[in-house]
């Protein structure tokens, strides 16, 4: 799976184009759109679909159909030309999950939060996750002093089955 940004603008009276009080999704099954405002009054567009999908729109008329067929208020709202020009210039981006074991090499190094757990968006979660990283390394660091060799593995052992949910949880939330 795969995501393309796009950009609500302002309305011609400099206006937010929809209700900025929220975040507006546009769920599709095995695809979706999502909308979040920005100060300057756009809206930050990210379409979420499995590259196959993506692949399959090569030209503004397939593009236009598909958007008709699922979005058909998002077309007026970005813009024709807008639509065709965002859609295009771009390529879909992968999402990134990362689950690895453990996060430590000896006692040397240690990696935490999105290099040790990256997750997809759909869950909220993943600051949080990097948060939580770093509470329990300041316990660990309380518990040991400074004596990395317990430190290091004792991390990345309380870390890593939590971390692998959190992850499963946001990807399920998605499809």
């Amino acid at each position: 799976h795969g995501y393309l940004e796009l950009c609500i603008p302002p309305t011609a009276g400099g206006e937010f184009a929809m209700p900025h009080n929220y975040l507006h999704i546009w769920p599709r099954g095995q695809f979706m759109m999502i909308a979040l405002p920005n100060q300057d009054r756009t809206w930050t567009v990210t379409l979420f679909m499995p590259f196959t999908q993506f692949h399959s729109i090569t030209d503004q008329g397939l593009l236009l159909d598909f958007f008709r067929q699922h979005f058909p208020d998002a077309i007026e709202l970005i813009g024709r030309e807008r639509l065709v020009k965002d859609f295009f210039k771009t390529k879909a981006q992968p999402l990134v999950m990362i689950k690895c074991r453990p996060y430590h090499i000896g006692a040397k190094a240690l990696i935490i939060g999105d290099a040790a757990h990256a997750m997809v968006p759909f869950y909220g979660q993943g600051m949080n996750a990097g948060f939580e990283d770093c509470s329990v390394l300041t316990e660990l660091f309380n518990q040991y002093g400074t004596d990395l060799t317990r430190i290091l593995p004792e991390f990345s052992e309380k870390r890593w089955e939590d971390a692998h949910a959190i992850c499963d949880l946001a990807m399920y939330n998605y499809i």
